[in-house]
């Protein structure tokens, strides 16, 4: 039997890093292939934009109810047991949809999303279990290679529905949820590493509420919330205003690529850079940078444009990847499964927020004001960030 100690200092480390990597790259790629698809499944089922609305919005309620649960309960049950029954409850669901009316595909969404919470949560949790020393630039190669599944499943998805019918997606995304369990097998028992098998703890459902009750963690959810809003800025809506500004698709799609290539590349840089400098540090520089590069973007155009959005990505890039990191070095390693629950739960809820509050800005003043509002919300925020006991020695600092 290996400790947690011993996993950590082997070799094998990143074998099992890559593992859990590729549970969340199933999780990113099954989650956007659906939604940036649904335009072929509304023409042939003749649902509108509400429906489809509702349909996309399934599967990340289904996130937003489980990921802390099933932190909670994999800290008594085990972390790899737990991702386990989320992957074969994802892929029951996926194969679910060929055997049911396709006009409940809602249903079929808001059951992926109750199995992809689990292995979603409880993979980004391992990587913290099995790297003690190293967490940072661990949790940015995680997030690289989730951050694939977002940036490829489009076009991927787009080719899959053009050749071979929108039922394809369920297949694919099947498949590879049933190659994640089989190497899933090969991670180490958690339980087993932390000498508690066949142990369950008592559960109570005020230690289910004590992560989101932490005081230090409560700077950490809030960047969190602020963050996830301008990667929805970025990503939802940068399209819509660069259509509005006279940019054509492909000088659109160059300058999205940008934006995609920055995020997801910076990521590894930021958790080398927080496992060798004060990883409190590298969050306030990230929101910092997202919130400014946002607000002035669309005051600019051309090259100038290119740069704010990219300087912004980078940002948002570094806090999405160290916030997972800082928060699995603040909670007790007992209850690392719920805490990073909890930081999963107010990356939904940040998901979903966010394109909401930027709609509405946009439908009430105008897109540009609703990125500068954007920006603005989170440059405010900042302030009160730094101001937490959890970020203001790192703060001090700067100053």
């Amino acid at each position: 039997m290996m400790t947690t100690s011993q996993v950590s200092e082997q070799p094998r480390r990143y074998l099992y890093l890559l593992i859990v990597a590729f549970c969340g790259f199933v999780t990113s790629f099954a989650a956007h292939v659906v939604n940036t698809n649904l335009a072929a499944y509304g023409t042939t089922m003749g649902v509108g934009a509400f429906i489809i609305g509702l349909i996309i919005a399934a599967y990340g309620f289904a996130e937003l109810l489980t990921k802390p649960l099933a932190g909670f309960i994999a800290d008594r049950a085990g972390m790899k047991r737990v991702l386990q029954i989320g992957i074969v409850g994802f892929i029951f669901a996926s194969f679910l949809f060929f055997f049911i009316n396709p006009t409940y595909l809602i249903l079929i969404r808001f059951l992926q999303g109750l199995g992809a919470s689990a292995f979603s949560t409880l993979s980004v949790a391992l990587v913290a279990k099995y790297f003690i020393k190293g967490r940072g630039i661990a949790y940015g190669i995680y997030n690289t290679i989730k951050g694939i599944g977002y940036a490829i499943a489009p076009l991927s998805g787009g080719v899959l529905v053009v050749n071979w019918g929108f039922s394809s997606l369920f297949l694919v995304t099947s498949f590879i949820a049933s190659l994640a369990f089989l190497m899933s097998c090969f991670l180490p028992s958690d339980r087993e590493m932390d000498g508690r098998d066949g142990v369950v703890a008592k559960s109570t459902f005020q230690q289910f509420l004590e992560p989101f009750e932490e005081r230090r963690l409560l700077p950490v959810y809030g960047a969190i919330v602020i963050n996830t809003f301008l990667v929805g800025a970025l990503f939802g809506f940068l399209p819509i205003y660069l259509y509005s500004r006279g940019y054509t698709p492909v000088e659109s799609g160059i300058v999205i690529s940008f934006v995609t290539i920055s995020y997801v590349s910076i990521q590894p840089i930021a958790g080398y850079l927080a496992d060798r400098i004060d990883i409190r540090l590298t969050i306030i520089i990230g929101l910092f940078l997202a919130g400014l590069g946002i607000s002035i973007a669309t005051f600019t155009s051309g090259t100038a444009l290119v740069f704010c959005v990219v300087f912004a990505a980078c940002g948002a890039g570094i806090v999405w990847t160290n916030c997972d990191t800082l928060v699995s070095l603040l909670v007790k390693d007992e209850k690392l499964g719920a805490g990073m629950g909890a930081a999963q739960f107010f990356k939904e809820f940040g998901d979903m927020g966010g394109p909401l509050f930027i709609g509405g800005m946009s439908q009430l003043f105008g897109i540009q004001i609703g990125f500068v509002m954007c920006g603005v919300l989170a440059l405010l925020s900042l302030i009160i960030v730094v101001h937490a006991k959890t970020f203001k020695q790192a703060f001090d600092k700067i100053i």
